[in-house]
């Protein structure tokens, strides 16, 4: 392990994911950490094959808005088996159970939708009613926009002002600002919903960095410890931060999608990933990573 830069003179950079030997359970991001959207990165599964022989447990913690099943679905056609993890969890699944919980308890409401055209992956078995017209609905449901690759936050300005005259709540099922999708960076819901907000609206969001994701994933390996678990992702917003806030190690991947804002000219520069988490008011992580390798 070497040491660092001076800010950020306690972290490790860990060369290779043998130096996880220390811990349990990893919990991985899958979008930026394991895939591209597209395909697996480059040695990512000869290393969870490398981690799962040696006797760790592998949760994949993921802010995608579908059910943890199609996830698995999704993933697996890209060349991520399922015998390469133990559990996985979505901002998704989360999402639904608190919905259908809620209807339980205190009966059942309607809700608009704003989801990607065709099949949305969250809203098969949801107990609530979908409306078309936001007049009607006791709350907005978000899973995404309707075409990631092209749309703008701003299109969606019309609507969320209408939300916020009705005072609806608005649920989040994905907190992710943007992805990167093979090389390109996408929208995601979470910056819809971060406008939301700033216009006066009321927003629930269950994925990273809610607490309630880390839980969950306590929650299936009880006979460990929260010292034994490690969470690596390549957001400080969402993996880091919340890693920190539940008490979790955690291990920032420079070469995910912050890689564009912390090397110059295909170099780290320290200086950039110091200010990447202090003008974001993150603690640091607990090690660094390049990638997901051996």
């Amino acid at each position: 392990m070497k040491k660092v830069y001076k800010g950020l003179d306690n972290l490790k950079i860990l060369e290779s994911v043998r130096m996880l030997d220390n811990y349990s359970v990893i919990i991985l991001d899958l979008w930026g950490v394991v895939h591209d959207g597209e395909k697996p990165y480059h040695g990512v599964v000869q290393s969870m094959q490398m981690l799962k022989s040696s006797g760790k447990k592998i949760i994949l913690l993921s802010n995608s808005p579908r059910r943890s099943k199609a996830v698995v679905d999704q993933i697996n056609k890209i060349g991520i088996p399922d015998n390469l993890y133990d559990k996985i969890i979505t901002s998704g699944e989360l999402i639904f159970n608190f919905l259908n919980r809620s209807s339980k308890n205190f009966g059942s409401k309607k809700y608009y939708k704003i989801s990607p055209l065709g099949k949305d992956f969250l809203t098969d078995d949801l107990i609530d009613s979908e409306t078309d017209n936001i007049k009607n609905a006791d709350y907005i449901l978000l899973i995404g926009p309707k075409n990631d690759e092209n749309d703008l936050v701003e299109d969606y300005y019309g609507i969320l002002r209408s939300g916020t005259e009705l005072s609806l709540k608005l649920v989040c099922a994905n907190p992710d600002l943007y992805v990167i999708k093979g090389d390109k960076f996408v929208l995601c819901a979470g910056a819809i919903a971060n406008k939301y907000e700033e216009m006066g609206g009321k927003i629930i969001s269950l994925g990273k960095p809610n607490k309630a994701a880390y839980l969950e994933c306590r929650s299936m390996f009880r006979n460990y410890d929260f010292n034994d678990f490690i969470a690596i992702g390549d957001s400080p917003l969402t993996d880091i931060k919340g890693a920190n806030q539940s008490g979790i190690d955690s291990v920032f991947i420079l070469n995910g999608m912050h890689r564009k804002d912390i090397y110059i000219n295909n170099k780290l520069n320290y200086d950039l990933l110091e200010d990447l988490f202090k003008k974001n008011n993150i603690a640091y992580p607990t090690a660094l990573m390049y990638s997901l390798v051996l």
